[in-house]
Parts: C-alpha cells; structure tokens; sequence
C-alpha cells in the first residue's frame, strides 16, 4: 500500500518506521523540517518529501499518488489538513490532537466516499462532543458513517 505520513516528529515518525516494517507498504513521509526529514531518511524503505504543509497546493501534489493518509501535523494545522485530506478523496488515519469538532467534517467524508479514524484528546475529553465511555458515561448512539473514533485500548 502507498501510505504518506504528514509529519516527521514524534509521532509521525515512529508511525512511519512501523509502517515501513512491512515491505508490502511503500512510505513516504512529508514535512517542512530538513532536518527531522533526514533522520527519518537513515531508516529503511521510507521515501522523503520535504514540503509545507500548509500550502494547499503543495499538499494535493503530494497527496496524489497515496492510498492511505496519516495526519501527524501540528494540532495548530491539524484540522485544516485534515480537511484538505478528506477533500482530496484519501482515506486517513488521524492523530493530530487538534480542539476542532472532526465530526465537521462527517458529511464531506461521506461526499468524497472516505473514511477518516481519529483518536485524540479532543474527543476523549469531550471538547468535540464526545466523551470516553470509561470515565465520562456511555457515548452518543448515533455513529457518524464517515467518521470513525477510535477508543483507547
């Protein structure tokens, strides 16, 4: 599978190795940072791209060849990528922890037929709507189709 990982920090990074692990993945991680990019470039069977982000343009190129997305950005630009993820038709995972609602975003993702699983502070907290059924009580019944959240095991 052609997966790209947003981000080359502390968590896309790992994500990326792991990914990597399996020589059925091909891996491409993107990322502003020269330096995080050449770090990440001495592990195995990961491609580089070094790009920003937030450039929407720069961010279609990139997105284009890939199967699978994970959105490791900043939470500052976590929403908004996630967005132009979703926008661009490209199925993702993600961890961006961002105070956005991604439940937003549901009926674009059914629009461009994706799906999109997050597991983040934002929702465990209940910032957007949604609380941990292990300390805050049972969740919601109704399920976006779209949107999937992902519990902590």
């Amino acid at each position: 599978m052609n997966i790209l990982v947003l981000g080359a920090g502390l968590i896309g990074a790992p994500m990326a190795r792991d990914l990597a692990l399996d020589r059925e993945n091909t891996v491409t991680v993107a990322d502003i940072s020269q330096s995080a990019l050449q770090q990440i470039a001495t592990s195995g069977g990961i491609q580089t791209v070094r790009a920003d982000l937030t450039d929407a343009k720069a961010l279609d190129r990139i997105l284009a060849p890939c199967a699978m997305v994970i959105n490791a950005v900043p939470g500052f630009m976590g929403y908004a990528t996630l967005k132009a993820i979703i926008e661009a038709g490209k199925n993702v995972i993600d961890i961006a922890f961002f105070p956005e609602d991604p439940f937003a975003l549901d009926e674009l993702a059914k629009r461009k037929g994706v799906t999109a699983a997050f597991s983040h502070v934002a929702a465990e907290t209940g910032r957007c709507g949604l609380h941990h059924h292990a300390s805050h009580g049972p969740r919601p019944k109704r399920r976006p189709a779209a949107l999937l959240y992902l519990e902590s095991i």
